[in-house]
């Protein structure tokens, strides 16, 4: 298989019992606009709404989704919703990190290659409401088994997408499978850069995702306190996805480790004035501190923690420098 199916990681999703109300915290706290209900894509077929930011003409964004609170809707009708409230419960904190998307331009290749192998797996086909194909790894095909299982993909959650039917895309919002609005994030931030997993060992998500999928990463490197290994996408204006594993239990990503253990629970942002962002944290109450990044590229960086509102942290690195 390899990366050339692996065209971009559209969105890094998070689940909410609340999306509005999340856009309400990633505002207060962490700098995003605050969605309105206009802001607001509705797919009540499938029980769900979302909120999707993008970041520039960045082609990564983050897509809060969630329950539809509708009057009359039947929730015990509609998949999604309970998977993955299930999944995450309990406890499930208001934003819980749950899909890395990502768009295949051979989407029909991956299924083949996914039902040869006999992975576990659930696939949405095109409806009138659905313009395409989706492909999750890990979750079973049935609401009656609404578990994931993490042993192909390493724990990122894989969720291909099928590209919008020809003449049907005219954004990269549109490439997703339903149609959605989305809301600019910040103007001083600049991109999505990488979606960070913590893990105790890098050997194990190697090995899983060359064995399941011939996926290798980019490269691999040392920094201060923790090992990294990247995987990037044919897309190289993609956010890629790295796997940080500490060197010591004293450092930054050790101590993250320790307090949320493996899992997608960084995410690094570029900006292009971290002072800015420095004093909008400090007024926001958030719990963060300003270091060089974790990456090694000695880019300064801000690191502001969810809390009580999600596992994980933004990382915030200035403009000024390539990575590491």
């Amino acid at each position: 298989m390899g990366r050339e199916f692996f065209q971009r990681q559209t969105y890094r999703e998070t689940w909410s019992s609340d999306p509005v109300g999340a856009t309400a915290v990633l505002g207060s706290g962490f700098g995003f606009p605050v969605a309105t209900p206009d802001d607001v894509s509705v797919n009540a077929p499938f029980g769900d709404s979302l909120v999707a930011y993008k970041f520039g003409d960045n082609p990564t964004g983050v897509m809060i989704i969630g329950p539809h609170r509708v009057a009359g809707l039947d929730r015990s009708l509609v998949d999604y919703p309970y998977i993955v409230e299930t999944a995450n419960e309990p406890p499930m904190r208001p934003i819980v990190a749950s899909a890395t998307v990502v768009l295949s331009d051979d989407f029909d290749s991956v299924l083949e290659w996914v039902r040869s192998k006999g992975f576990r797996h659930r696939l949405d086909d095109a409806t009138p409401h659905l313009r395409s194909r989706r492909l999750w790894i890990g979750w079973g095909p049935e609401k009656s088994d609404p578990w994931y299982q993490p042993q192909h993909d390493a724990g990122i959650k894989l969720e291909f997408v099928q590209p919008a039917p020809p003449g049907d895309a005219k954004s990269a919002e549109d490439s997703a499978p339903f149609r959605m609005k989305t809301v600019q994030a910040s103007s001083d931030v600049v991109r999505f850069e990488a979606s960070m997993y913590l893990a105790p060992e890098l050997r194990g998500p190697v090995a899983s995702l060359s064995e399941a999928f011939e996926w290798e990463p980019a490269r691999s490197w040392s920094a201060p306190g923790a090992d990294f290994v990247e995987f990037s996408f044919v897309n190289s204006d993609s956010a890629t996805i790295q796997f940080v594993a500490p060197t010591t239990t004293d450092g930054t990503v050790g101590r993250h480790l320790g307090e949320w253990g493996a899992g997608p629970y960084l995410q690094r942002l570029v900006c292009r004035d971290l002072d800015a962002r420095e004093e909008q944290l400090r007024k926001s109450g958030v719990r963060f501190s300003r270091a060089e990044a974790i990456d090694g590229s000695g880019r300064p960086a801000l690191i502001a923690e969810g809390g009580t509102d999600f596992f994980g942290a933004f990382e915030f690195v200035a403009e000024d420098a390539g990575p590491a």
